[in-house]
């Protein structure tokens, strides 16, 4: 009992610690955002800062694959399990990446206005007017040399699991003939999702899979479900999302 009490007590403070040190990061980013002239110079910043983040909040990232990044053009997608995720990705992509991201997300003070500003993009997904939209500015990015970063899941919650997978990533790769890389988060659902106030000691582990070439694969939904299967082989959580689109 009085263990429990300890390791409660300890991460109680390191949760409060943690959160703090994200306040401290974010608000210094976010002026020198402001005041940064360049998209690709505000990139870089901002992935330097989610990388002090991690180092000041203790958490590591263990890289558990021997597989790396392609230097050209490709389009990640990663499972959702937690809060930390975007940091995690932000930390570990090169700045030429452009985050899809959740219109809501747009909308909250502060946080909207920097993800705004280091030229993200935002989808109403249950909007088919807007999905059509956001996916026009997904094949001109990746036409235009951009990378992207996607959650194909589009939200996250406690129960362990890989959600159903929406298409416009996988339609995009295959529209610009660029290839998609799985990369799998372990530990960020333990560490802070969703109903959890304060994130818990605890380390992250990557993997990131073999590259899947778009132009090998007839249809989209080929690439998205070899890109699940993929990730439910390393994930070690079920298929919640196996009516997919």
């Amino acid at each position: 009992m009085k263990k429990l009490n300890l390791l409660y007590f300890l991460n109680t403070i390191y949760g409060l610690y943690s959160w703090l040190v994200l306040t401290f990061v974010f608000l210094i980013l976010l002026v020198l955002l402001i005041i940064l002239p360049y998209k690709k110079i505000r990139r870089k910043l901002t992935s330097l800062a989610a990388r002090v983040f991690l180092f000041l909040s203790g958490t590591s990232i263990d890289f558990i694959s021997k597989h790396r990044l392609p230097d050209e053009q490709c389009v990640v997608v990663a499972n959702h399990s937690s809060y930390l995720d975007g940091i995690i990705l932000k930390a570990i992509l090169p700045a030429k990446f452009t985050f899809l991201i959740k219109a809501e997300m747009s909308e909250v003070p502060l946080i909207g206005l920097m993800l705004k500003l280091i030229g993200s993009e935002f989808v109403k997904r249950e909007n088919s007017l807007e999905k059509n939209r956001t996916m026009r500015h997904l094949f001109k990015s990746a036409n235009s040399g951009d990378s992207l970063a996607v959650f194909p899941e589009g939200t996250f919650s406690q129960q362990p699991g890989l959600k159903r997978f929406h298409s416009g990533a996988f339609a995009a790769a295959k529209k610009a003939n660029i290839p998609v890389i799985p990369v799998v988060i372990i530990g960020a659902r333990k560490k802070l999702s969703s109903g959890m106030w304060l994130p818990i000691m605890g380390n992250i582990s990557i993997n990131i899979c073999d590259p899947i070439k778009a132009a090998e694969f007839e249809k989209t939904k080929d690439i998205l479900n070899i890109s699940r299967k993929l990730m439910l082989n390393i994930l070690d959580e079920p298929d919640l999302g196996k009516n997919n689109e």
